[in-house]
């Protein structure tokens, strides 16, 4: 199934996110883009089938629903987990018990710019992000909150956990963000990361660094080749672990090696609309490969239907209805 393959595929290309969109120009206009998606599309329901039973997956997610406005930017996403109650042709009732939902909400200011972001589990907001933005537009701050029972009132209240404080230089370039966590309204840890530049402006690296100023975290970039770039993370062990990113001119991830103890890698593959084909991981020992095809495509160019299939076996499918503007 796309979104629980997927899941492991943006947690590792999350790991170079941040190095990814400050080497490069922003290679994704749009929510739109981002999720290969073409025309003025309003909201993609996704239904995850198993194809042993036709049927929802018992476990993991079921279904996601994305909306979005007029200008492309995703503005609600909704996650099922669980399988619904369902009858089929022969009266036959699957029950899957407790049925829950993830929804977030983003919002945005006239110029389209991120100002908030909310988070639910099933009807309950759990946690939000409020955007702050200088007069320039530069994100100048991120404030973190959590929804929580407080004992001194009684009641659920939203308490700030963590503030991300950035830093630009007159030319619009990052060269540090801050940042600082809470309890119970009391600071008591902080960070920081360092942007280290040519005189070009170019980025070279980045230092993250504990409020002690020891360094945790380090990446640079391939001094050859600006397609190529490296996380090192310093644990508190002798042993480093270290990821290795290639991608392909786009900026979409096309490697990723991690070494730690062992190595491992993971390679992917596109279309021409930017959805991955073939997702390998290599473990030495053993080596997984992922298929995915994708048919029936609307008007737009957009697929309607995946199948996703494992070291050669149909392990999942997805279908999906798109509504236009």
């Amino acid at each position: 199934m796309i979104m629980r393959s997927m899941k492991l595929f943006f947690r590792i290309i999350t790991f170079g996110f941040a190095f990814i969109t400050l080497t490069i120009s922003k290679v994704f206009a749009t929510d739109l883009e981002d999720n290969c998606l073409f025309g003025k599309v309003k909201e993609v329901h996704d239904y995850y089938i198993d194809p042993k039973t036709m049927l929802p997956p018992q476990t993991g997610d079921s279904e996601l629903i994305m909306k979005f406005d007029t200008k492309g930017n995703l503005i609600e996403q909704i996650r099922y987990m669980g399988m619904p109650t369902v009858t089929t042709q022969n009266s036959t009732i699957y029950n899957g018990g407790e049925r829950k939902t993830f929804r977030e909400v983003y919002y945005y200011n006239e110029k389209g710019k991120l100002t908030r972001k909310e988070k639910y589990t099933n009807k309950e907001r759990t946690d939000f992000e409020q955007y702050i933005r200088n007069e320039k537009g530069w994100l100048t701050r991120i404030d973190h909150y959590y929804h929580s029972f407080s004992l001194s009132v009684h009641s659920y209240t939203d308490e700030l956990s963590r503030s991300d404080i950035y830093k630009w230089d007159n030319n619009g370039k990052l060269l540090c963000i801050e940042y600082v966590e809470y309890y119970n309204g009391v600071e008591y840890s902080n960070g920081r990361e360092e942007y280290v530049r040519d005189s070009n402006g170019k980025l070279l690296e980045i230092l993250k660094k504990d409020k002690n100023g020891k360094l945790t975290e380090h990446d640079y970039m391939n001094e050859k080749n600006d397609n190529q770039f490296s996380r090192v993370y310093y644990p508190n062990t002798k042993k480093t672990k270290t990821f290795t990113y290639a991608r392909y001119d786009n900026g979409k991830i096309s490697k990723c090696t991690i070494n730690f103890f062992n190595s491992y890698t993971f390679i992917y593959e596109y279309d021409k609309n930017g959805n991955t084909i073939t997702y390998i991981t290599d473990y030495k020992t053993t080596k997984n490969t992922e298929n995915y095809k994708y048919d029936s495509y609307d008007a737009y160019g957009n697929w309607r239907v995946s199948q996703d299939y494992r070291d050669g076996q149909l392990s999942f499918m997805t279908r999906r209805e798109i509504t236009y503007y």
